[in-house]
């Protein structure tokens, strides 16, 4: 979520100041809330200044620094047929750590290599399906009923 911007953090405090109303109204009328003109107020009466504090930071990631850089010699190298779930696999047995898909996504992703999770659906080869045509061929078309199921229900209760 992004921060208030310092123009409408300074008109909330003015207005409180000049006691346009309540700290609740005055939330109203900016469309903040409450909790936000007392967290203000408060700041400004502490520090002098009702300026957004700095991003407090996050989570460290499990590839940062010298393992990031460890790894990206051999993502450059990965097969192009290659899954994610395998990549994961090799990535944690390289670097003796377990990460997530979505972080060996991530990773991917940022040496311009993006990865689909699972691998080609087995029906798109198409070695199958000409073996299937040449098995079907000599089955005579004539002998297919075709049903027309489109206004059947598989509901089990009764009508």
């Amino acid at each position: 979520m992004r921060t208030y911007s310092v123009d409408l953090r300074m008109r909330i405090v003015e207005a409180v100041d000049r006691h346009v109303g309540s700290q609740g109204e005055g939330a109203s009328i900016f469309g903040v809330s409450r909790t936000f003109v007392k967290k203000l107020l408060r700041q400004r009466r502490e520090t002098g200044s009702g300026a957004p504090k700095p991003h407090g930071g996050g989570p460290t990631p499990k590839l940062a620094g010298k393992r990031r850089e460890a790894v990206r010699p051999y993502i450059r190298e990965v097969k192009d047929d290659a899954s994610l779930a395998e990549v994961q696999a090799d990535v944690a047995r390289r670097l003796k750590v377990v990460l997530s898909q979505a972080t060996v996504s991530r990773l991917l992703a940022s040496v311009g290599l993006p990865r689909k999770k699972t691998r080609v659906a087995s029906e798109r080869d198409e070695a199958p399906r000409a073996a299937f045509r040449v098995a079907v061929a000599h089955v005579d078309q004539s002998r297919f009923i075709f049903v027309d199921e489109t206004s059947t229900t598989t509901a089990m209760t009764r009508r």
